[in-house]
């Protein structure tokens, strides 16, 4: 009986932790490029923070030292750096940056972006704020130009959308929960099976 109550507190931890993945999945909606979360068994409780990552948000915007970074500060890698003095900024389907500038007739190549692939990309594992780190079941990330190598191409204005669908993380909201009282059922028959124990040797 006393196995029944930690093996029913383990099931209503693990389904807390399923709930609280659900939340996160919920809250990123409409969060760009997010591709939705999941638990596995092996999930440790830690955060761990690194100086980069990869992203697959493309909304970038111009600093105040007129380098190109991502919506949370992030500059590129490489690194683009547009001039003060420009007048518009255009970006091919094959991520080459280029800039109008006042007083000059052709545009100024400033850079390229490159696109990061990975042999498994649901192996990254993520840290945060729209931020992935490479591990071993990821493998090495190969980064080139848009269009090489089977990579996609780039397409200025438009951003990826969030793939969670609310319909779905509700419905598993619900079973996570079920799941939880069905393990609290068990904590509370074991209790009363132990109490009807204690009673017996008295």
């Amino acid at each position: 009986m006393i196995r029944a109550l930690y093996t029913a507190a383990s099931g209503m931890n693990a389904q807390q932790t399923n709930i609280d993945n659900v939340a996160h999945n919920l809250a990123n909606v409409n969060t760009t490029g997010y591709k939705k979360s999941r638990i596995e068994f092996e999930d440790l409780v830690y955060q761990e923070m690194r100086t980069t990552g990869y992203t697959r948000s493309g909304a970038f915007h111009m600093d105040a030292q007129g380098l190109l970074v991502t919506a949370e500060g992030y500059s590129l890698e490489p690194q683009i750096t547009i001039p003060n003095n420009a007048t518009s900024v255009s970006i091919s389907k094959d991520g080459i940056v280029s800039a109008q500038v006042a007083g000059q007739s052709a545009a100024q190549q400033l850079g390229t972006i490159e696109i990061a692939t990975f042999s498994n990309s649901g192996g990254l594992r993520p840290l945060g704020g729209n931020l992935f780190a490479p591990t071993t079941a990821s493998g090495d990330a190969e980064t080139g130009a848009p269009g090489t190598d089977s990579r996609g191409t780039l397409a200025q204005s438009f951003l990826e959308d969030s793939n969670v669908s609310v319909v779905e993380e509700m419905v598993n909201m619900i079973i996570g929960q079920r799941a939880y009282e069905a393990n609290s059922r068990v904590v509370k028959a074991a209790d009363e099976m132990l109490a009807q124990v204690n009673n017996l040797v008295r």
